[in-house]
């Protein structure tokens, strides 16, 4: 960009939420290129306009969307001399918005069919109730009734009609000019896109599982006008701070107090609009030489997917951005507390480096049976998916009494002791890979000594005590877990209590 036109670039700032259209023909120009992410839109639009005389001077008009903000205008070879924005009229654009007028027409035809029928019936009551077919005419009041109350329930899931637009007059510092190439930009803050996820298990032979993985796109187009020829790229942007912390003092010998930082909005859509330009890998196999339905860029600052198909259409739309099939071992895993406690099917799955996984709610199933929603987090290039309690799995817990008391003549030693069984119940068709854990027990206290033992013996993890076993088909498998505490007497200590 040349110096002249980066100053004349220019910057409009929190327009008011209203609707769109172009210019020369009273409708909003199609955006070239536009960048969605999970805090707004931008769009990019190219449009070579004709110079009109106002007063003598060269303009041209451009028309934008209502809740348009942070309009950025790049003109060619000439300058841009003055901006000037007024509120206009515009008429429904879009299809969503098209169909919203239809309705509120016929809306107000029933009203006015109804108007008149009550007008009939009371002219009849008073005159001659004979001529008329009163029965009849309320018979179809109700109808009209019935139909504009569904009218009205449709309506809540149509965008409302934005009847005005925002023109904008360019005046030109060319005076020789016919047209002019201009290339601009706006923000559409409430036209987003969130990635979701439809996960379902199907628990298979000798302990695996299969698990289908749908990763989509759901996107909503809240302006008044649909987006046609348009290049669509979702970007993985989200919301946080656009500044590291400040270097927390370190003070040794007193208690540090926690420093709470707020989290500042990052409203700079721009960034994630210039990515740079990278190969793509694609997200979805092709078959044959058919073109990819999503393409995925993991080359920029972000990742971002492009779908083939361009053009977005006015209110919500679901865009499969990925899909998978892992075969994953499951662990049956049970975390009990002293008592009986539900199994939970879960999976581990080592992401694909070349794939993109964004974090994001996902809907869980169980062979197509749905069980609940949790959060898809990878972690270190790997996920973690649970797929709640299996009702043909369970574990019961017998708690032995706790037994105390002292040992020693000399340095008397107090003792306490805690011991579990669990028994785990599969009554499966298939054998099981269960893992039933339990906090490690540990001591903070250099006199106050801590033993555990197990049978089978447990696998310390995270300072996680894990009984791992295979339970065969309509069988079942005990777990053995005992606990020594021993301090000094003289240790005031409070009694130790089990989780």
């Amino acid at each position: 960009m040349s110096k002249t036109q980066f100053q004349a670039a220019v910057l409009f700032a929190a327009f008011p939420c209203i609707a769109a259209a172009s210019a020369a023909d009273g409708r909003i120009a199609d955006p070239v290129r536009a960048v969605l992410s999970p805090q707004g839109a931008v769009l990019y639009v190219e449009e070579t306009l004709p110079v009109e005389r106002e007063d003598g001077v060269p303009t041209v008009r451009m028309l934008l969307p209502a809740n348009a903000t942070d309009l950025q205008i790049v003109p060619g070879d000439a300058p841009l001399a003055r901006i000037t924005r007024r509120i206009v009229t515009g008429a429904a654009q879009g299809e969503l918005s098209a169909e919203r007028v239809r309705l509120e027409a016929e809306r107000v035809r029933l009203n006015g069919q109804v108007t008149l029928w009550k007008a009939q019936i009371e002219n009849a009551e008073d005159k001659d109730p004979l001529k008329v077919d009163i029965p009849a005419l309320y018979v179809s009041i109700e109808k009209a009734k019935r139909s504009i109350a569904e009218i009205d329930e449709l309506l809540k899931s149509y965008p409302k009609n934005q009847t005005t637009r925002l023109l904008v007059k360019a005046a030109l510092a060319d005076e020789g000019a016919r047209s002019v190439k201009v290339r601009y930009s706006y923000r559409i803050s409430d036209s987003r896109w969130q990635p979701a996820y439809n996960i379902d298990c199907v628990p298979g032979k000798d302990g695996m599982g299969r698990i289908a993985v749908r990763l989509e796109a759901i996107v909503q187009q809240n302006t008044c006008f649909d987006w046609k020829n348009t290049e669509v790229s979702l970007v993985s942007k989200g919301a946080g701070p656009v500044r590291p912390g400040s270097v927390r003092s370190w003070n040794v010998g007193y208690e540090r107090q926690i420093e709470r930082v707020r989290a500042r909005g990052d409203g700079n859509m721009m960034a994630a609009a210039v990515m740079d330009e990278a190969p793509a890998r694609m997200m979805m196999k092709s078959t044959g030489s058919r073109a990819p339905v999503v393409v995925a860029n993991t080359q920029g600052g972000y990742a971002a997917w492009t779908p083939s198909m361009k053009g977005l259409v006015q209110g919500e739309s679901r865009i499969l951005l990925a899909s998978g099939l892992w075969n994953e071992p499951l662990v049956w895993t049970v975390r009990p507390l002293n008592r009986d406690a539900q199994v939970y099917i879960c999976a581990e799955h080592k992401l694909d480096g070349a794939m993109v996984w964004p974090e994001a709610q996902a809907t869980l199933s169980v062979e197509g049976v749905a069980v609940g929603q949790d959060r898809f987090s990878p972690r270190e290039g790997k996920v973690f998916l649970a797929f709640g309690n299996d009702p043909r799995v369970r574990l019961t817990a017998k708690t032995e009494p706790r037994k105390s008391g002292t040992e020693g003549f000399i340095g008397k030693t107090r003792i306490w002791d805690w011991a579990w069984s669990y028994t785990v119940r599969n009554d499966r068709d298939q054998a099981v890979n269960v893992s039933v854990e339990r906090p490690r027990p540990k001591s903070v206290h250099k006199d106050v000594t801590v033993e555990y033992s197990g049978a089978p013996s447990p696998v310390l993890e995270d300072n996680v005590l894990k009984w791992k076993l295979q339970v065969a088909p309509h069988s079942e498998s005990v777990v053995k877990h005992a606990v020594k505490v021993t301090a000094p007497e003289k240790l005031e200590i409070v009694t130790p209590v089990s989780p």
